[in-house]
């Protein structure tokens, strides 16, 4: 285990990505939405409309503010290849085919590396790292929870639902059709690794969607099981 170069808070990771992925038209919005409110109120106690206009300078201060996030994901982005060049430095190894199972802002990113056998497993939120052989890794799932919505009703309820990769066995509850009840999609996809770890034997890797967490699954089993280096 090793540090990062970086280390921030989870909800200052969030916001910062958050203000980085706005675009012109949404910083734009922000800053006039701000600004109006705040000129009008200037205007309305002092009776000044020059105060009303200054209060539109917000728009270019909101854009210097998302050039200056935008400069710190950059910096918060590469100390997460900074865990890669640290991880290569120390066991000597050359990662070149790597292949990123999600985002290095997620709560951990894992990388996995089919010519080494290597699988890494960093996090910027918490700024350390770890390496392990494919050994490592015992078992592999894909999860979610379904969300459901119901017949004449706007509220939904949660289930979770876990998907094993190598058996094709499932647990959890399956909705039916029964009494009106559909399912909407799936929250909180991931992949679960279970790891030879006893004080922490779990290491959950979150994705965009559940077809993004059930394909992994299936490279991990190339990679691990059936040997494969390359996709």
């Amino acid at each position: 285990m090793a540090g990062a170069v970086v280390k921030y808070k989870p909800e200052k990771v969030d916001k910062m990505m958050r203000i980085a992925q706005a675009s012109a038209l949404d910083v734009s919005l922000f800053a006039i939405r701000a600004s109006l409110p705040i000129g009008g109120l200037l205007w309305m106690f002092s009776n000044n409309f020059l105060l009303f206009e200054l209060s539109f300078l917000l728009v270019p201060v909101a854009f210097l503010e998302k050039r200056k996030v935008v400069k710190r994901v950059k910096r918060l982005q590469q100390s997460a290849h900074d865990m890669v060049a640290a991880a290569e430095k120390r066991y000597d190894l050359s990662m070149n085919d790597l292949y990123w199972v999600n985002e290095w802002h997620q709560p951990i990113f894992a990388i996995l590396d089919p010519v080494v056998r290597k699988v890494l497993i960093g996090s910027v939120w918490s700024g350390e790292w770890e390496l392990h052989d494919f050994s490592w890794i015992q078992r592999w799932e894909s999860a979610a929870e379904k969300s459901y919505s119901y017949a004449g009703s706007s509220s939904g309820s949660i289930q979770t639902q876990y998907s094993d990769s190598i058996t094709r066995r499932s647990s959890g509850s399956y909705s039916s059709q029964e009494y009106g009840v559909s399912i909407q999609g799936y929250d909180n996809p991931r992949v679960v690794l279970w790891v030879d770890d006893l004080s922490q034997p779990l290491r959950v890797i979150y994705v965009p969607t559940m077809h993004d967490a059930q394909e992994w699954c299936a490279r991990i089993k190339l990679m691990l099981v059936d040997g494969r280096t390359s996709v």
